[in-house]
């Protein structure tokens, strides 16, 4: 009987240790004022939203309603999401980050120009993260379209985490936030 509780514990030790494997697509069309954002965890779609920013909001359409989300976040929310995100990003393991982009300004030397900008940034951006990430490979994909107007920007990201280190940047995050809150009060 005892054998069978130690196997349990073994699995979910090893599952809180094994990586697990997100994919994740973004793309916006800025002309067309309309993006789409999914994630895939283990090939399995977990997120699935359209997205359009309207008056200073973003509104998010899903496949069964329309939900409104406000961009109003409390201090403390926000410094538990600035204390996440900080958490999060020396725990993400990055494979793969390929960027593509179908710019168009209707004249092929500014849409050249507009392709070259686009390029420089993204590339001094994926730089900055190459040097964090050492073992993320860094792709950028330009289609430019000369005659029309298009303004395109769609990202692909491939990324292992671990249960366990999502666990402990919440409990770490929860920890520092209220911490800090403690020494202001005083």
């Amino acid at each position: 009987m005892q054998s069978i509780w130690l196997i349990i514990l073994v699995f979910f030790l090893i599952l809180f240790i094994i990586p697990i494997f997100a994919k994740v697509y973004i793309s916006f069309d800025f002309l067309n004022n309309v993006g789409t954002v999914l994630m895939y965890t283990l090939f399995i779609k977990i997120v699935s939203y359209k997205i359009r920013f309207q008056k200073g909001q973003i509104v998010v359409y899903t496949s069964k309603d329309k939900k409104e989300v406000e961009l109003k976040v409390s201090d403390k929310q926000l410094r538990f999401i600035k204390q996440m995100s900080v958490q999060l990003k020396e725990k993400i393991i990055l494979k793969n980050v390929i960027m593509y982009s179908k710019i168009g300004a209707g004249d092929a030397s500014n849409t050249a120009l507009a392709t070259g900008l686009f390029n420089a940034l993204v590339s001094c951006f994926m730089g900055y993260v190459k040097n964090t990430k050492k073992t993320a490979k860094m792709q950028i994909i330009n289609n430019p379209n000369y005659n029309g107007y298009d303004l395109t920007i769609s990202a692909k990201v491939c990324c292992f985490i671990t249960i366990f280190d999502v666990l402990y940047a919440l409990i770490m995050s929860f920890v520092i936030v209220k911490r800090s809150e403690k020494y202001e009060r005083v």
